[in-house]
């Protein structure tokens, strides 16, 4: 079955870059009737705080099935500098109605890949070697779901007074570990109610580890500082 990606997560684009590997994505759901396809590709629209003028107005965005696309060539560094003050207003005409929705999203120096598939989770436990999740057999629904989570905790988590930016995390090895835990667990749940509590007690016990001992990005240099998280503030997942 096809699986069509839509995060929840806030998005981000690359500073500096045509960001072909990382486009905005839209979808729209309309309530009561789930997902739609548009009639066609829809329309976006970016503005950014302090700024009057749209920094593009009307351009086309590319449409796969109900999925829109856009890639922000942000290679004129002035007109798109390193914030999070971005916003992208889409117009999606459905059975020749306009719908005009809008998204947030940051110009980031660095995205963070966590880099887990189907292979990293049969390491830890094959028994998922025939499982699928919303009959996609790579996994990359749930993976994609608890990726949403895992920056969602991320990013409402206070360190030391500073909000903490998915992007401040400039080495995703230590957060793959506990995130590996934490895919597990949502996959177990309903099968194996003990083994997911073992890998929910492990994720637990990872994450409280992971925010004492990481070393945050806060200043986006691309290295890692010299403090490190608060350790006073550390469960997040109940």
């Amino acid at each position: 079955m096809a699986y069509e990606q839509r995060n929840l997560r806030r998005q981000k684009v690359r500073y500096n870059s045509a960001n072909a590997d990382s486009p905005l994505t839209f979808q729209l759901v309309d309530e009561g009737d789930g997902k739609v396809t548009p009639d066609e590709a829809p329309t976006i629209t970016i503005y950014r705080e302090g700024v009057s003028d749209a920094l593009l107005e009307d351009q086309d965005t590319t449409l796969s099935g109900t999925l829109a696309t856009y890639s922000i060539d942000t290679t004129t560094t002035a007109t798109w500098p390193v914030s999070g003050n971005y916003r992208a207003e889409l117009t999606v005409v459905v059975s020749s109605v306009s719908h005009v929705r809008h998204l947030v999203f940051d110009v980031v120096k660095y995205l963070l890949d966590i880099g887990i598939g189907r292979d990293q989770l049969l390491d830890r436990d094959e028994k998922i070697l025939a499982r699928a999740h919303a009959g996609n057999e790579t996994l990359q629904p749930i993976i994609n779901a608890c990726r949403d989570d895992l920056q969602f905790m991320l990013e409402t988590k206070a360190i030391e007074n500073d909000a903490v930016l998915e992007n401040m995390v400039i080495d995703p090895s230590r957060l793959a570990v506990p995130a590996r835990y934490y895919i597990l667990e949502a996959l177990t749940r309903e099968i194996d109610t003990d083994l997911a509590d073992y890998y929910q007690k492990h994720f637990d016990s990872m994450w409280r580890n992971l925010l004492s001992g990481i070393k945050w990005d806060a200043n986006l240099d691309g290295y890692e500082d010299s403090e490190q998280g608060d350790a006073g503030h550390q469960r997040l997942y109940t």
